[in-house]
């Protein structure tokens, strides 16, 4: 597995990454990503699973453009969850590089995760049989993947499950059926996420920082217009020419996005309004600025500013 993030949530710890899909191996080889849960208690099992996890269970996610045959971007790359707000993760995924290159920006509820390790486990009953749904009979007790005080007092028919059986039968979809972003011939290896309210608006934006493998940050900002999702893409800064963005922060403190490659570190400001933008079409667009008609120039947004209703 290549992992990519990790998250300390209730009494839960959450892993993603990408690794090669056991499920699909008797149609051929594909790299499917993965959400993977274990219990903060978990020491292990007694006898089966000693020195090994006892609660882990892994579902695979889902980023794809919805459609009659759904393009999937199946290999997360990074994963982002915002300080304020557990209850949801963003991803970038891309396509496998040996064919068409894409990339894609998701994002997932814990809810819709808790559902997906509350539904059905899946199985292959034979090396050459399908994958396909556990029957709830064969589900011993306490459901496996459930925390307890000590997981070395586990029963052993709920170890030898988990042991055969750690995954999930339902993908854990994404939200508002298609990606956030997605574009060809690009591949997002970072991202960070920042959420900006305008309460004279009565509107509320999240601006993703979107890096790639050629030292380009893509700005998108996602809004809600008649409850369904909107994105576009602001602006792309050339930070580090040809070089990999191995690493990125968001600041709220200092307002700024810090960015590392292999060989520099870069601060960014998030308010670059007059510089960035000469027209009020394109300053209106970024939540972050305002049109002042007085100077007829961009500026950090303030009441009584222009700005998208």
């Amino acid at each position: 597995p290549n992992f990519v993030g990790s998250f300390d949530i209730g009494e839960y710890v959450y892993f993603f990454f990408r690794e090669i899909a056991v499920e699909y191996i008797n149609c051929g080889k594909a790299v499917y990503s993965r959400v993977a849960r274990v219990c903060k208690k978990d020491t292990g099992g007694k006898n089966i699973l000693n020195q090994n996890w006892a609660t882990y269970l892994k579902a695979r996610l889902n980023c794809s453009i919805s459609g009659e045959f759904p393009f999937y971007f199946n290999e997360i790359q990074d994963v982002y969850q915002m300080p304020t707000d557990k209850t949801r993760f963003y991803a970038t995924f891309t396509t496998s590089t040996n064919g068409l290159v894409g990339s894609a920006v998701c994002s997932f509820s814990l809810g819709e995760i808790h559902s997906s390790f509350a539904g059905k486990f899946k199985e292959q009953a034979t090396s050459n049989s399908a994958w396909l749904p556990v029957m709830s009979s064969k589900i011993p007790e306490p459901r496996p993947g459930t925390c307890v005080e000590d997981t070395t007092a586990l029963p052993d028919a709920v170890l030898n499950f988990i042991r055969s059986h750690p995954l999930m039968d339902r993908a854990i979809t994404h939200d508002y059926g298609n990606p956030v972003f997605y574009k060809r011939d690009l591949i997002l290896t970072k991202l960070v996420v920042d959420k900006i309210s305008i309460d004279i608006l009565n509107q509320e934006y999240l601006v993703y920082y979107l890096a790639t493998n050629e030292g380009r940050i893509y700005k998108v900002v996602q809004y809600f217009h008649d409850g369904q999702s909107r994105a576009k893409l602001l602006d792309i800064f050339d930070v580090a020419p040809n070089e990999p963005i191995q690493v990125m922060r968001l600041s709220q403190r200092y307002k700024s996005l810090y960015i590392g490659t292999d060989s520099r570190i870069k601060q960014i400001d998030l308010v670059m309004c007059n510089r960035r933008y000469d027209s009020c079409y394109r300053c209106v667009q970024d939540p972050y600025c305002g049109w002042d008609r007085d100077s007829g120039s961009c500026r950090p947004y303030q009441l009584g500013f222009l700005q998208v209703t």
